[in-house]
């Protein structure tokens, strides 16, 4: 994974990429990380209790296809 996020993230949402690849080196799956990189929700419905931490990863799918692989579960 990426450790910085795609350009054109907003301010307190970053979007990362991932590539999931087997022993072989071939790619299983191209994969979108979304973390909320602020205290609170743009909507203002989650809070954290301490301003200074970050909430993290709100979701991961994977691009181009129905399902994710199984492998991506034992990362």
């Amino acid at each position: 994974m990426s450790e910085h996020p795609e350009r054109g993230s907003m301010k307190t949402r970053k979007l990362y990429g991932a590539v999931l690849y087997d022993r072989l080196g071939i790619i299983l799956a191209r994969v979108k990380v979304v973390a909320q990189y602020h205290w609170e929700t743009s909507d203002h419905k989650y809070k954290l209790a301490d301003r200074d931490d970050k909430i993290g990863v709100i979701t991961a799918y994977c691009q181009g296809v129905n399902k994710c692989p199984d492998a991506l579960n034992r990362v």
